[in-house]
Order: C-alpha cells, then sequence, then structure tokens
C-alpha cells in the first residue's frame, strides 16, 4: 500500500513522476475528458496543481476522498471544494445529484473514505 500517511517512515522509494500537463504532451492526448484520482490522501497535492488544467478543459473526475488521512480534514475539503465548484453537477457514488459543499462537509464524510463525481456533462 502507498500513502501520504507513511511518508515520515524511515523506510521509502523514490519515484519518477511527472505533471498531468506534462504527460498530455508527451502522450499526444487531444481528449482527456475522465480522471480518476484515487490516491489515498494525495488528493490535496494533486488538485490544486491541476486547478488550470479542470478549469480550462473541465473533464469528468471521479474522485476518491480521504478526509481521515488529512492533518486537518474541514479544511483539506473546503480546499477540495473550492476546487471543484467550477463544475455544475456532483454526484454520490450512488449517482445521485449532490449539492458540493454540504455532502463532503457532512460530519459523517469528515470522518470516512467517499467518492464522488464531478462532471460539466447533463
Amino acid at each position: 500500500m502507498s500513502s501520504l500517511l507513511f511518508s515520515d517512515s524511515k523506510i521509502s522509494m523514490m519515484v519518477k513522476s511527472l505533471t498531468l500537463d506534462k504527460f498530455i504532451q508527451l502522450n499526444n492526448i487531444d481528449d482527456c475528458n475522465f480522471i480518476k484520482i484515487d490516491i489515498e490522501g494525495g488528493e490535496l497535492i494533486i488538485l490544486p496543481n491541476i486547478k488550470r488544467y479542470l478549469e480550462k478543459n473541465k473533464p469528468t473526475i471521479h474522485l476518491s476522498l480521504h478526509p481521515p488521512f488529512f492533518k486537518k480534514p474541514k479544511i483539506g475539503l473546503k480546499k477540495i471544494i473550492n476546487i471543484l465548484k467550477i463544475y455544475k453537477n456532483i454526484f454520490n457514488s450512488g449517482g445521485t445529484k449532490v449539492d458540493l459543499a454540504r455532502y463532503v462537509l457532512s460530519k459523517k464524510k469528515l470522518n470516512g473514505f467517499f467518492s464522488i463525481v464531478v462532471t460539466d456533462r447533463d
């Protein structure tokens, strides 16, 4: 298992990585309309770094959220909400349309793992 929970561990491994923009450029991708993000708490690192791409291209995102892994879950979720508020449709994992802030900041969600789908598609 890989997680930010283990970032202070004595045992670690360095891996090569690249930005989303660079990945798209290197692979000549001209239509990235769906992104799945399930990175065990790393969503607070990734989402701010791809914000401009999201604003410009509005891909549908299936996002797994892990607030118990955040140092300050409520603050972290508010940051995520601020990035994702550009989308007009938010769905829970059951496919029901929800209000982004109300759903994500509910007490039950602050203490657990859950997924949402954000999209501009109707």
